[in-house]
């Protein structure tokens, strides 16, 4: 624990996470697709921006 995780990695993982609870059995799947169409969106800004100006956009 404690080691640093890069944003880029970090979103990955989190889409990854939402996108099996996608196929498990929940009755409100809908808040899960808005959070991946979120980080979706985070990812091409990091791949467009990089990451340390995605960091200072939503540090506030």
């Amino acid at each position: 624990m404690g080691e640093k995780v890069s944003l880029l990695s970090f979103v990955n993982n989190e889409r990854m996470v939402l996108k099996q609870k996608l196929q498990n059995k929940i009755n409100k799947k809908e808040p899960i697709k808005n959070g991946i169409t979120i980080l979706e969106g985070i990812i091409e800004e990091i791949s467009k921006n990089g990451e340390l100006q995605v960091l200072k956009k939503y540090e506030k």
